[in-house]
């Protein structure tokens, strides 16, 4: 008998014990929404004191004395708007928070536990720059999670503070380098001062295979025709994913220099290159390669005879006159992609 009742009382504690945590999770979540709900109301609020200091010139020293106690809700707020703003409405801002210590709230929020607090951080120091923010955003480059290093190197270079490639790739290294918006952000943003680095990284085989296909993307951001025939020789490069940010990037750059590149990328082994090559060459306008356009109707791949009916269309006249011959003529691939590229003419329903 004893044994079970020593069962029943373990069983008893036990019970009480998981009732006593559910009940503080419970409260602790209750106490979190409440909290969030007050700062959501109070942001609100400072919000609407602070619209007609932009709008109608109201006194900004009245704003600051009734809402200095709550600092916090003023940097987290202000630099919410700041981010959406531009010219003398943002220097506004930056001049309000700056008589209430703005930096003392939202820089050590770079230190805090929460990844999410020290990104938040981050990416809102982008908008108010000083010598304050600098430093800090320079140490959260160390920062353990790459989302956080990724956000200071952005406001960084948003900001104007030049940083050099090197830099930015020891920032963002990881285990597995993948495609990274932010990266992308940084690159074009690099991309309008200069664009050596960008094409370092691009022409090394040895670099991460996302890391060049970014370069490659702000290279055609650059729209800089200098850069042609580093993209036709990563046309031909070895990495699948390089061959069609090339060929994507010949397409975007639209230069009739690279018809030859282009002209070979629609005979790739790869489906991919051959279906953004297709698109190169309509926008190029490569009248020269309709015949070869006309083939890729019949591809294996819809993707590849969907890109290469649209490229027929963009070349004119010429490209309409095909289609309306093929829809009624050819194979049936290329009949029903005929047909379909012609119901996407602007103006047909």
């Amino acid at each position: 008998m004893e044994p079970l009742i020593a069962i029943w009382r373990t069983t008893t504690v036990l019970f009480v014990i998981s009732l006593g945590w559910t009940a503080l999770m419970v409260a602790s979540r209750y106490a979190r929404d409440r909290a969030a709900r007050r700062t959501r109301q109070l942001k609100a609020a400072f919000l609407a004191d602070l619209l007609p200091v932009l709008e109608a010139g109201q006194s900004e020293a009245e704003l600051v004395r009734r809402w200095r106690r709550r600092k916090a809700v003023m940097a987290e707020a202000g630099l919410e708007i700041a981010s959406l703003l531009r010219g003398m409405e943002r220097r506004r801002i930056q001049k309000i928070l700056t008589r209430v210590s703005w930096e003392s709230v939202v820089i050590p929020m770079l230190d805090s536990r929460k990844v999410e607090r020290r990104l938040a951080a981050a990416e809102a120091l982008a908008h108010l720059p000083s010598r304050q923010t600098t430093e800090a955003l320079l140490v959260a480059m160390h920062d353990p999670h790459r989302s956080v290093r990724e956000a200071a190197a952005l406001s960084l270079v948003m900001s104007g503070h030049p940083l050099n490639i090197d830099d930015i790739l020891a920032a963002v290294a990881s285990k597995r380098a993948t495609y990274s918006v932010r990266v992308s952000q940084i690159f074009s943003l690099l991309s309008r001062k200069s664009i050596t680095g960008l094409r370092r990284l691009a022409l090394d085989s040895g670099q991460d295979t996302a890391v060049r296909v970014m370069a490659i993307q702000a290279l055609a951001d650059a729209g800089d025709y200098a850069i042609l025939p580093d993209i036709e020789r990563l046309a031909d490069d070895p990495d699948l994913d390089v061959r069609i940010a090339a060929q994507r990037c010949l397409g975007r750059l639209g230069h009739p220099a690279a018809a030859t590149t282009i002209a070979a990328g629609l005979s790739d082994a790869a489906w991919q290159v051959r279906a953004v090559a297709a698109e190169a060459a309509g926008r190029v306008g490569l009248v020269d390669q309709l015949d070869r356009l006309v083939e890729l109707l019949d591809d294996d791949v819809w993707w590849v005879r969907q890109r290469a009916g649209e490229a027929i269309l963009a070349l004119g006249p010429a490209g309409v006159q095909t289609l309306e011959a093929l829809k009624d003529g050819g194979t049936a691939r290329k009949n029903r992609t005929a047909a379909l590229a012609l119901s996407e003419r602007p103006g047909d329903d």
